[in-house]
């Protein structure tokens, strides 16, 4: 009776085992697709090499992509990142790049938040940037805004309300943490030259 024990428990390992491989197999599979999406969309809204022409992504005439407008670029030179920003939030445009959740790209970003999947190569990696560090946005006539980062806090995941509270910044960096039952906050401000 034991071997057939020991057998169950040795089959059931193995199988717990094999779901948690496939699970961290998709997840990879997940952000490598998401990486190259938004890679895609990047060169189709800057265009590729030296002699790329410029294409406006302003937000009096943003520029379709998909046929999805784009605000701006979003660069987080710690974490290696660059990404389009959708002008609208849906799920389809998040397993893309990230989007606009509020907030308007006038003449500069006023109050801007910015969500995006946790993919690593989304903002997954938000946790590592620390007080000080720089994100940069540039709008579609290629005027790059520079932020330094004020605050990185963790919030319920339904509380709206610290998501749109006052405060002090310019531009929120927004995702889910590692296990998904929290949000990341990353505040920033406008660095003055």
């Amino acid at each position: 009776m034991s071997k057939t024990i020991s057998r169950i428990l040795i089959f059931a390992g193995a199988a717990l085992f094999l779901a948690a491989a496939v699970v961290l197999m998709y997840s990879y599979v997940e952000d490598y697709l998401a990486a190259r999406r938004a890679q895609h969309v990047l060169e189709q809204v800057w265009g590729t090499g030296e002699t790329a022409q410029h294409v406006s992504v302003a937000a009096e005439n943003p520029e379709e992509v998909w046929g999805h407008p784009i605000i701006g670029i979003v660069s987080i030179p710690k974490l290696d990142v660059t990404l389009p920003v959708f002008s609208e939030l849906t799920d389809e445009l998040l397993e893309i790049s990230v989007c606009r959740f509020t907030g308007e790209v006038l003449d500069k970003p006023q109050r801007l938040i910015i969500s995006g999947h946790n993919y690593r190569s989304h903002f997954g990696r938000l946790p590592a940037l620390a007080l000080g560090d720089e994100v940069h946005f540039t709008t579609g006539e290629r005027v790059t805004y520079r932020y330094s980062v004020t605050e990185i806090t963790e919030i319920p995941e339904q509380d709206t309300i610290t998501v749109h509270e006052g405060g002090d910044w310019d531009i929120t960096l927004l995702t889910c943490n590692a296990d998904h039952t929290r949000r990341v906050l990353v505040r920033c401000r406008e660095i003055q030259n």
